[in-house]
């Protein structure tokens, strides 16, 4: 008799051990996945943010362009409109009335 309740009691602690090792196996899976889900999310943020300094960088660089473009048509009507188009009236002119 002693013999049989030795076996049950150990029966009953591999039982306890099986379900604990489970439940150990759920709960390292469960930190598996939520590590996996911050790799995941954490690269989505830093996708996003090289997506957004690109374009931040696109658009400085174009407002630069339209920007040196712009200065340098008007430079350029100014230079083009301070010099004369017609002939320039020469004293001789003058006097000869």
């Amino acid at each position: 008799m002693e013999v049989e309740v030795v076996v049950e009691v150990v029966v009953v602690v591999v039982e306890v051990v099986v379900v604990v090792v489970a439940v150990v196996v759920e709960v390292v899976e469960l930190v598996l996945y939520c590590i996996i889900l911050y790799c995941i999310v954490l690269h989505c943020i830093v996708l996003y943010c090289i997506v957004l300094y690109c374009i931040v960088l696109y658009c400085i660089i174009l407002y630069c362009i339209v920007f040196i473009h712009i200065y340098s048509a008007s430079h350029s009507m100014n230079l083009s409109e301070a010099l004369p188009t017609t002939a320039i009236d020469t004293p001789k002119r003058h006097r000869q009335r």
